[in-house]
């Protein structure tokens, strides 16, 4: 400096660069800039926030603690929104916080410290202020901003001598969650209760108001093993599928716990090209992961493809097989001929003939060795049906006799409208011709206690119904066909006959032309 006052000279100056000082001291220069936020912080566009979650400035939210040793420390923040959308966040250093807590109603108190707990009621309510450093030049004070701290209630799940099951912390007014169930040896969950003596079933759709525990029921279980087998291959956990208690989900071999007594459903459902032979005990090799099923030598016992029984102590120790055969085991063809369907609306399943008609019958079994009895046709009496009248004495039969290549034919001759009813395909003793009893796989009509069917010969059944002939006369008009009509149904409206010079009328039921038909 020019002690004059004349002039002064400054390193990297433009204005003297003959003028060097002593020293370089450029590296002290500072600029200043206006500051990012107003300097008074009760300008609009402040407001506070604690721990980001959109607080305002009357109000904070609420903090949540499993326990009442449990605490809190809120992040306060002090935001200005400027009006082009902008918005800064205020550096903590630029301001000082007050706490305050609330004593009674309108009555507040200082607060120190930056942990913040509950009272003995379970829940606390403070609230903050921001008051700006003047020794930044800031000024003003935001807020205060209030919060609550509430303890949540605890749910204790009492599993009774069962796995553990961790509690939950669950804020007040809202639910629980009911958790997965819990496991015990040789016991079935049978659910959770709200009291100790098990008589109170819990609902968790109950609000939560305080701790609570809630206790887990159990029944004496028992492990039923389940698995299907293919017998045409001798293979475990083929042929078929099967559900356990109407589950969504299909099996081939599985474990399942069941309550000891409880009623259990089983469904099995062959695979493509195989068909169910029925249910029968079996024995189970093996580890877990890699069961097999074997089925016990014997006759099945049941040959529903759905089985209900009660689960006891008399399945400890085996498994229960769904046993399936491929179809090419069974008579694949059974042919009947010159049957003839009436009327286009009955049942798909129904064949219908009429009076006076014959039958032309030919059936081929493939396999000889497993039809142990003669096939024939019954015309059966349907008021006998129950398992302990043995008195199904068929009103006709049409026996099937063996020609060559496996072929069995036959003849039913419908003689009169006597002979109308249900005709149901059926085994017989093959050496007694006058033997009157059959068994028929899904029918209630013949009940044989010790023989099941080798096939399910449902599906050629048959109905003969009485008929009527409809004779057209056209009174020297064009000819129209006579038609076969079943008894209780309708003739078909014929097309008009024409003649020449005449007009066609109307039909007519006698013969003088006085009754329209």
């Amino acid at each position: 400096y020019d002690a004059t006052g004349n002039g002064s000279g400054y390193y990297d100056s433009a204005m003297n660069p003959g003028m060097g000082p002593a020293a370089d001291l450029s590296a002290l220069r500072f600029e200043v800039i206006a500051p990012d936020c107003p300097l008074d912080l009760t300008t609009e566009g402040y407001s506070m926030m604690l721990d980001g979650a959109g607080a305002t400035t009357t109000f904070g939210g609420s903090y949540y603690v499993n326990s009442a040793e449990d605490t809190v420390t809120p992040t306060v923040k002090v935001r200005f929104d400027a009006e082009d959308g902008t918005w800064t966040t205020l550096a903590p250093r630029k301001y000082t916080l007050k706490y305050e807590k609330e004593t009674g109603e309108g009555s507040w108190e200082d607060y120190t410290g930056d942990t913040f707990g509950v009272d003995e009621s379970g829940t606390a309510t403070y609230r903050v202020s921001a008051t700006g450093k003047e020794s930044l030049y800031y000024t003003g004070t935001i807020g205060p901003v209030e919060f609550n701290v509430i303890k949540k209630h605890k749910v204790t799940f009492d599993t009774c001598g069962g796995s553990n099951i961790d509690p939950q912390f669950v804020i007040p007014g809202e639910k629980a969650a009911e958790p997965e169930a819990p496991t015990k040896d040789n016991s079935f969950f049978d659910g959770w209760y709200a009291d100790e003596d098990l008589t109170e079933p819990f609902n968790f759709d109950t609000d939560i108001n305080e701790d609570i525990t809630i206790y887990a029921k159990w029944k004496d279980a028992i492990t039923l093993t389940v698995g299907v087998y293919d017998k045409t291959n001798s293979k475990s956990g083929q042929g078929g599928t099967y559900t356990f208690n109407n589950e969504d989900m299909t099996h081939t071999i599985a474990k399942h716990m069941v309550p000891l007594g409880s009623e259990v459903t089983l469904v099995a459902a062959p695979a493509d090209g195989y068909r169910f032979e029925g249910w029968t005990l079996g024995r189970v090799t093996g580890s877990d992961d890699e069961m097999r099923i074997q089925p016990i030598d014997g006759d099945p016992v049941n040959t529903e493809a759905s089985m209900k029984f009660e689960a006891g102590p008399v399945y400890a120790g085996y498994a229960i097989c769904a046993v399936f055969r491929e179809t090419s085991d069974t008579p694949p063809e059974i042919n009947i001929s010159s049957l003839q369907v009436q009327v286009p609306d009955v049942r798909q399943s129904d064949r219908i003939v009429t009076a006076g008609d014959s039958i032309n019958i030919s059936v081929k079994i493939t396999d000889n060795g497993s039809v142990k009895k003669a096939l024939a046709w019954f015309l059966h009496d349907h008021k006998a049906v129950s398992e302990e009248d043995e008195s199904h004495l068929a009103v006709k039969k049409v026996s099937l006799s063996r020609q060559d290549n496996d072929i069995w034919t036959g003849v039913l001759k419908i003689d009169s409208d006597t002979e109308t009813g249900e005709w149901n395909l059926g085994y017989v003793e093959a050496d007694d011709d006058n033997n009157n009893h059959a068994a028929f796989y899904n029918s209630a009509s013949y009940y044989e206690e010790d023989f099941s069917p080798y096939a399910d010969l449902s599906e050629y059944d048959f109905s003969v119904e009485k008929s009527y002939t409809i004779t057209f006369d056209s009174n020297g008009g064009t000819e129209i066909p006579s038609q076969i009509v079943i008894a209780g149904r309708k003739a078909a409206k014929p097309a008009d006959p024409s003649r020449e010079g005449w007009y066609f009328e109307q039909w007519y039921s006698d013969e003088n032309l006085t009754n329209t038909y």
